[in-house]
């Protein structure tokens, strides 16, 4: 897919788990070519394991007229909030669902992203955190940061579902995964700057499954995508 057109949406379902340490290969159908939009099918597997299936749906890059979307709630500036490993330290903030180690430098973890939640709200099945990754080059392609942000989406959605049900409080491991993942694009994103994601987990069962959505907004408060995901707990 050459960069005249853009991504507009993913629809991923979670098939297995895979193994650390062996390559992922990934195939391409080309599904669809027409005149405004198109699509391809994308299966990721290792050896005759296939672990993941998606669709994504490309389309013509195009300004924007007559824009009407939600305006995101207020909220205090990133700078002004605890990057993830002085909050790990905290014991006095609410849980996050993120056990893993926090570096002082974001740009070397595993997961290289600036995360910054904010915790000023007594509704638990909603969060907010600002986040950001390496700002790319100049020339780097709107597909490239779109799919940087793709990447992002996954962020806190299960912890979310986990923190409506009271989960995050509780004490031993918990066993949950991801059954599928949509993401819808509104317009550009920069993954440079500081985007807002506004998540709340509208259904969700004692045991089982459980939804969560979530909304992007850039800093100047722009709505740029939309994120569904289902989780399961065992």
């Amino acid at each position: 897919m050459d960069d005249s057109r853009i991504t507009n949406s993913l629809h991923a379902y979670f098939l297995r788990p895979g193994r650390p340490g062996e390559s992922i290969n990934y195939s391409v159908t080309r599904i669809r070519d027409g005149r405004s939009f198109s699509t391809r099918s994308v299966t990721a597997h290792q050896g005759a394991r296939e672990l993941m299936t998606f669709q994504a749906s490309f389309t013509e890059a195009r300004p924007l007229q007559d824009v009407v979307s939600k305006s995101p709630p207020p909220s205090p500036d990133p700078e002004s909030l605890l990057p993830l490993h002085q909050r790990h330290r905290d014991p006095s903030v609410p849980p996050d669902g993120i056990n893993w180690p926090t570096r002082t430098r974001w740009r070397t973890a595993s997961r290289p992203l600036d995360v910054r939640y904010i915790d000023d709200g007594d509704d638990p099945a909603l969060r907010r955190f600002w986040f950001r990754a390496e700002a790319l080059r100049s020339t780097a392609s709107q597909n490239l940061h779109r799919a940087i942000v793709a990447f992002a989406s996954d962020r806190s959605l299960l912890p979310v579902i986990a923190n409506t049900r009271g989960d995050l409080r509780r004490s031993g491991e918990q066993k949950v995964a991801s059954v599928d993942h949509a993401l819808w694009f509104h317009q550009d994103v920069h993954i440079g700057e500081w985007l807002l994601y506004v998540q709340d987990s509208p259904h969700s069962t004692a045991h089982g499954l459980g939804t969560a959505r979530g909304l992007i907004y850039s800093a100047s408060g722009d709505l740029v995508a939309t994120v569904t995901q289902q989780g399961f707990r065992q």
